[in-house]
């Protein structure tokens, strides 16, 4: 199990909207709850994304009702094939990864690199052109949340992906 958590409480400091209410017992009460629709284990997700055809693939996490899982943070998880690359990548969303299997690094169009292996967990800044190499051989496996549906609520989500040289040039 991986316990990692992602706040949208930065979002409630910008718009001081929040608050709290108390009960009146002085214990919150413990109550037997439905399963929730957030909980989505990683076997599900594993088959996902190894039905994806190809050297890579990324899987969105969504509610059943195919929207993503806040309106302000969503996930996904990518696969990478031993010692292959995902696409690269620039977007208005900021991330936070985590490596769930393997070992590899990612590369930055600026010549920045960050290498990761098994339980790391790293950031990509917004707009911050990307992409992640595979240098084991294994299949790595990333989980990631993101801004991205506050972004989009907003309308101020954008995406560039293309190919990459090299030297991280495209």
């Amino acid at each position: 199990m991986i316990w990692l958590d992602g706040l949208d409480l930065p979002m409630y400091q910008a718009i001081p909207v929040n608050f709290a209410q108390g009960y009146k017992e002085h214990r919150y009460p413990s109550l037997e709850t439905p399963e929730s629709m957030h909980k989505l284990p990683w076997k599900t997700v594993h088959c996902a994304l190894a039905s994806i055809p190809g050297p890579y693939a990324r899987y969105q996490y969504l509610l059943p009702s195919g929207k993503p899982l806040s309106s302000i943070i969503g996930a996904e998880a990518e696969r990478i094939d031993a010692r292959m690359e995902a696409p690269r990548r620039r977007e208005t969303a900021s991330f936070v990864y985590h490596v769930v299997e393997g070992t590899g690094r990612t590369v930055f169009d600026d010549g920045e690199v960050i290498l990761w292996e098994k339980s790391d967990t790293f950031c990509i800044p917004a707009w911050k052109a990307h992409y992640h190499v595979n240098d084991c051989d294994e299949t790595v496996y990333l989980f990631s949340f993101s801004d991205r549906p506050l972004l989009e609520n907003l309308g101020m989500f954008r995406r560039e992906e293309g190919a990459h040289n090299v030297d991280g040039s495209v």
